[in-house]
């Protein structure tokens, strides 16, 4: 979301950088993302997915930074559509 705005690192370098700034964001969003599973009655592969979603094969990912098979595979799949999504085209 915020590629496309110009001028958008700024802020983020005066913070302290944008992992500064990102990961405690990752970590709450995870958190209570895991939580609401959790409470909805979720599977506890949607419970540990969502509490992973930022994570990368490569291990930088956030918030744990945990790479290859420990990442949950439904993270790598929504990777990949993020990847091959599309923009629509208006006819």
């Amino acid at each position: 979301m915020l590629e496309g705005r110009p001028g958008w690192a700024g802020p983020l370098e005066a913070s302290g950088g944008a992992g500064a700034v990102m990961l405690p964001l990752a970590q709450i969003h995870c958190e209570v993302s895991g939580e609401v599973a959790r409470m909805l009655g979720l599977s506890s592969v949607t419970d540990a997915a969502l509490r992973h979603i930022f994570e990368t094969w490569d291990g930088v990912g956030l918030p744990g930074r945990i790479a290859r098979e420990m990442v949950p595979m439904p993270v790598f799949v929504v990777a990949l559509a993020g990847d091959l999504e599309s923009p629509q085209t208006a006819a």
